[in-house]
């Protein structure tokens, strides 16, 4: 996505009463109702903006590891630095053991361009990616479609595992790499990232196979 893309964006509705745009107390990781002490992590995708502003969050609440899954070494490396500065409780930053928290946060760019243009290979390609709008966007409908298909898929694998807690988070409009650092984003990458604490925690056992805002 360009910085050119954003004037087709629909106008955002909000459900509540309150619209957040950054971090605010109830979802602070200093709060000890919402600890991980004890818990892994893993995040997918955590080099960069959310994912990484996730890794810091569960390090800063005292989880006890944090692990972020990236195939670029480089940021890999100089990321989890980012995430081990903010330890607290004797957090690890790791790969391997066990996971109690998975954040599949991983997701490329989505490929534009109108519905009757889209190859077989783009359509394949794309059919990774994570929820972002409720709205049709003009050039946007195969990323849609990969996003309709991954919250059918999330609905399915909470009602195959009932142990589990599965969340489909729409995390925000946030300035990333990924959309090209779009100016016109208000959110803080601080917001779904200490969200995710949350959502973890006791406090968001109701929301158990939803589809939330971070907002």
């Amino acid at each position: 996505m360009s910085g050119g893309d954003a004037e087709n964006f629909p106008k955002i509705t909000s459900f509540t009463a309150t619209w957040h745009t950054a971090s605010y107390p109830f979802i602070s990781p200093s709060r000890p109702e919402l600890s991980p002490v004890g818990r892994d992590v893993v995040i997918t995708g955590g080099i960069i903006g959310i994912g990484n502003a996730i890794g810091v969050a569960f390090a800063q609440a005292g989880a006890k590891s944090v692990a972020i899954i990236s195939r670029r070494l480089d940021n890999l490396k100089s990321e989890a630095a980012t995430i081990s500065a903010a330890i607290s409780n004797g957090t690890e930053t790791k790969v391997g053991g066990k996971i109690d928290v998975l954040v599949s946060n991983a997701g490329p760019a989505p490929e534009t361009g109108l519905m009757t243009a889209v190859t077989d290979e783009q359509f394949l390609r794309t059919l990774g990616l994570r929820p972002h709008s409720l709205s049709p966007i003009p050039n946007y409908g195969l990323y849609s479609i990969s996003l309709a298909t991954l919250l059918k898929l999330t609905d399915y694998i909470q009602a195959e595992n009932q142990y589990v807690r599965v969340i489909n988070v729409q995390p925000g409009w946030v300035a990333t790499e990924t959309n090209g650092n779009h100016k016109e984003a208000p959110d803080s990458a601080a917001l779904p990232g200490q969200f995710h604490v949350w959502l973890a925690s006791p406090e968001a056992a109701f929301l158990k196979g939803t589809f939330v805002w971070a907002n």
